[in-house]
C-alpha cells in the first residue's frame, strides 16, 4: 500500500512578498540577493591584510617589556645607528683604552727603581696616528688601474710565490702624507724601494711628490720584468724622468747613497738582511728616513739601527685585505757635532749635501749587477746595455732614448724577430 504523502501546511502570508515583486524578480528565479552572495576571492585577501596589519599595530604599540627576548635585542640594535653591533662597539672601547695607556707613563709605588731597558721600552711605545684620507690624484688612479688590467690586482707571482704584500691605493696615499708632513718628503727628495715588485710605491711617489729620483730594487727577475714593462709605457704616458727599476741583491750594494727616504715592506726579511741594511742606513750620510713594518722593538733593539720612533699608521694589504701597521723612523744626530751649531743649519747643510750628491753623474748611484743565483733570473736575456747606461739616459732626461732602452730590457725586438718553428714528428 501506498503511504499517502502529508501536505505541507501552507500559509497565506508566506509567498506575499514573491507576488508583491513580479515574475522579473531574483526569488522567482531560485536566486539570492546581492547581499546574500559569498565574499570573492579578493575580497577574502584584502580581509587577512587588513587583519595582519592591525596585529602589526597592536605589536607596535606594544610596551619594551611585553615584547618577546629577539623583538627587544632588534630595537636595541636599531636604535643605535653607529655601531651596529656590540662587539664592534666593545673593541673601539679596547683600543681607546690602549691609546690611554700608551700615553700615559705609569708611575710606580714601589722603592724599587725599574731598570733601563724597561724605561727604554715605555719611551719608545708607538704612537698611532689618524690621518684622513687625502684625495688621490686623477692619474694616481689611473696608473693604478693599467697596473690592474695588465697584471691583476695582486699582481707579480704574490697569489703563489713568496711573501709578498701591496697595499692598498688609499692608505699608500696616507703613508706620502705623513711623510710630507713628519718626514720631509718633497721634490728635493729621494726615495727608494727595497723590494720593489711591480714598482707601484714607486710610480705612486713619483707621480704625487714628483721627487727628484725614485728608484726601485727587486730580487725576483720576473717582478722585475713586470715592472720594466710598466716603466716602458708608462715614461712616454706620464713623461716619468725620475724611475728606475733595478734587478739586484741588496747584499750586493755598498751603501744607501744618494737616497734620503728608504722604504721596504720587510715582513719576510731574513735576521741577515735586517743586519746588513743596518749598517748600511747607519753609515750612509744621506739616508735620514725609514719606513718598515716592523716595531721599534725589532728596528732598535734587536737589528740596531740608528733611528728613533716618530709614529705608526695602520695600512690594509691588497687582496687579502689584511691589516699591517707602517712604522715610521728617523736617524739620531750623531754625537760629533758640536752643540753650537743650531739644529736649523745642520738640516740645511744635509739637504746642501744631498742636493749635490743627486746632481753627481747617475745621481751618484751605482747600478747593483746582477743576482747571480739561476732562482732569480728573469725571464729573458739581459740586454747589453743593461744597468748603468740606462741610469745615465734617464739622468740626462733623453726620454725617448730611455724609453727605446727599457722596449730593450723587456725583450720586445728580440721576440718579433725570433720565428716560432714546429717540431717534426720521428
Amino acid at each position: 500500500m501506498m503511504t499517502p504523502t502529508k501536505k505541507r501546511p501552507t500559509n497565506s502570508n508566506e509567498f506575499d512578498d514573491v507576488k508583491l515583486l513580479g515574475p522579473s524578480s531574483p526569488l522567482s528565479k531560485r536566486t539570492m540577493p546581492k547581499h546574500f552572495n559569498s565574499p570573492k576571492r579578493s575580497d577574502s585577501i584584502r580581509y587577512k591584510k587588513s587583519s595582519t596589519n592591525e596585529k602589526r599595530l597592536k605589536q607596535l604599540q606594544r610596551t619594551p617589556e611585553q615584547l618577546p627576548i629577539n623583538k627587544k635585542r632588534q630595537q636595541e640594535r636599531y636604535s643605535k645607528v653607529h655601531p651596529k653591533n656590540k662587539t664592534h662597539q666593545r673593541n673601539v672601547e679596547l683600543e681607546i683604552e690602549k691609546d690611554l695607556r700608551r700615553s700615559i707613563i705609569p708611575t710606580t709605588t714601589t722603592t724599587t727603581t725599574p731598570n733601563v731597558k724597561q724605561i727604554n721600552h715605555i719611551n719608545k711605545s708607538p704612537t698611532r696616528t689618524i690621518i684622513k684620507d687625502s684625495p688621490v690624484k686623477k692619474k694616481v688612479l689611473d696608473m693604478y688601474s693599467k697596473v690592474r688590467k695588465r697584471f691583476g690586482t695582486l699582481g707579480g707571482g704574490g697569489s703563489g710565490g713568496p711573501i709578498y704584500g701591496e697595499i692598498t691605493t688609499r692608505s699608500f696615499q696616507r703613508v706620502i702624507k705623513f711623510m710630507q708632513m713628519n718626514c720631509e718628503l718633497n721634490e728635493n727628495s729621494s726615495f727608494i724601494d727595497i723590494g720593489s715588485g711591480l714598482g707601484k710605491p714607486n710610480f705612486h711617489v713619483s707621480l704625487d711628490v714628483n721627487v727628484k729620483l725614485s728608484v726601485g730594487v727587486e730580487l725576483g727577475g720576473e717582478r722585475w720584468w713586470q715592472s720594466m714593462i710598466l716603466l716602458k709605457d708608462f715614461v712616454p704616458e706620464y713623461k716619468l724622468n725620475n724611475v728606475f727599476f733595478a734587478h739586484g741583491n741588496v747584499f750586493d750594494m755598498k751603501t744607501l747613497n744618494p737616497f734620503s727616504h728608504v722604504y721596504m715592506f720587510d715582513k719576510g726579511f731574513p735576521p741577515n738582511l735586517m743586519q746588513n741594511l743596518s749598517t748600511k742606513f747607519n753609515t750612509s750620510n744621506v739616508s735620514k728616513y725609514l719606513t718598515c713594518y716592523k716595531k721599534p722593538k725589532d728596528i732598535i733593539d734587536k737589528y740596531e739601527f740608528n733611528v728613533t720612533h716618530l709614529g705608526l699608521l695602520s695600512t690594509n694589504m691588497s687582496g687579502s685585505g689584511e691589516g699591517n701597521s707602517v712604522h715610521f723612523y728617523v736617524k739620531k744626530e750623531s754625537s760629533s757635532s758640536s752643540k753650537s751649531k743650531s739644529k736649523s743649519k745642520k738640516n740645511s747643510k744635509e739637504e746642501h749635501n744631498h742636493i749635490n750628491m743627486l746632481r753627481k753623474q747617475d745621481f751618484g748611484f751605482i747600478v747593483p749587477p746582477v743576482p747571480s743565483d739561476t732562482i732569480d733570473s728573469a725571464p729573458v736575456e739581459y740586454a747589453r746595455s743593461y744597468g748603468q747606461p740606462g741610469l745615465t739616459l734617464l739622468y740626462e732626461k733623453e726620454l725617448d732614448k730611455y724609453t727605446d732602452w727599457c722596449i730593450e730590457q723587456v725583450g720586445i725586438n728580440d721576440s718579433k724577430r725570433s720565428k716560432r718553428r714546429l717540431r717534426r714528428r720521428k
